[in-house]
Order: structure tokens, then sequence, then C-alpha cells
């Protein structure tokens, strides 16, 4: 039982493409969010340590207060309000970079999503074309199945074409395929009188 060998190749390079698309695509998103991220991230150490180092040098300031005179002490209090101004500002930019982050997470999140449900639709799309594409060659080919007998099928296991990359095995009875080939129905209804599993 012969099919149009330009049809298949046809199925083979649709399925191939989508396939190839849907990685790629997926690629590159990764690599852009993550870079994305790991400037944040970088930005964000940055901000910590010049927090830490402010911080720090308020410290030495408050040491330095214990042993200086009054002069000296309204300098140090100064440079102090200001390094704590600065912590301040620090802080809220740090706050800032960090929702950045969150944000740019949960946009990974839906992206991510959205792809997988892409993904999805095609390779549904390309299931449906393959089982059109099936019960069509079998109505426009099925004469050649004469010597087989009328109590049995003809059955194709489709690889990796269900959900979670289950096989889905599509069976047509004899009586069906014979009935699309004499034009009682058609390749839709054959079709939707065949039985499927996934396994």
């Amino acid at each position: 039982f012969d099919f149009d060998e330009t049809q298949i190749e046809e199925i083979r390079e649709q399925a191939l493409s989508i396939s190839r698309e849907a990685y790629s695509s997926a690629l590159e998103a990764i690599a852009e969010t993550g870079e994305h991220i790991r400037e944040l991230a970088e930005r964000e150490r940055d901000v910590d340590h010049e927090i830490r180092s402010t911080e720090r040098e308020a410290r030495d300031i408050s040491f330095e207060k214990r042993n200086a005179d009054q002069e000296d002490i309204t300098e140090l209090e100064q440079r102090k309000s200001k390094l704590e101004v600065q912590v301040k500002e620090l802080k809220e930019q740090k706050k800032q970079l960090d929702k950045q982050q969150k944000k740019l997470k949960k946009t990974i999140r839906e992206n991510k999503t959205k792809n997988q449900a892409k993904a999805q639709e095609k390779k549904r799309l390309a299931l449906t074309n393959i089982k059109k594409t099936l019960s069509m060659s079998l109505c426009d080919y099925g004469a050649g199945l004469r010597n087989l007998p009328n109590s049995e099928s003809v059955n194709f296991v489709l690889k990796n074409a269900g959900d979670n990359k289950s096989d889905v095995i599509y069976i047509f009875t004899k009586k069906d395929i014979k009935s699309c080939v004499v034009g009682n129905i058609d390749a839709v209804q054959l079709l939707s009188k065949s039985v499927n599993y996934h396994f």
C-alpha cells in the first residue's frame, strides 16, 4: 500500500519546521532574558557593595566623633548626615532593581507559558493536517487494499504526536476505507470513524 511520497515528505518537513521554529524562538527568549537578569543582578550587587561601604564610613565617623573636638564633631555630623541620605537613596535604588528583577522573572514565566501554548497549538495544527492527509490518502489509494480481509484494519502510529510526547495510534477499518473509496463517505467522515489511542 503506497502513499504519495511528496505528501509524506511535506508532512515530515512541516513537523520538523515547527519543532525547529519553536526550539529557536525558545533559545532566543532564554538568552535575551537571561542576559537582562544577569545585568540587573550585577547592578544590585554593586549597589549592595556601595551600601555596605557607605554604612562602614558612617560607623567610622561615629567612632571618630568620640575623640574629636567640638568643631570637628559638627563637620563629622554633617558628613554622617550626607552618608545616611546616600544610604537611603541606595536602598531605594536596590528596591527598584529588585522590583525590576521580579517583574522580569514574572514576564519570563508568562512568556514561557505563552510559548508553550503556541507550540502546542502548532503541534495540534500539524497533527490535524497529518490526520487529514492520512484519511485523504486512504480514500484515494484505499482500492489497493483489495487483498486485505474486510475484518482487518489499517493502523498508523504517530510517534510523539500526543501530549507529553505520547504516541498516537489511528485505526481505520477496511470497511470504512472501502466506503470512502466508493464515495459513500468522505475523508472527514472516515477520520471521524477511526479509533485512536494515546500511549
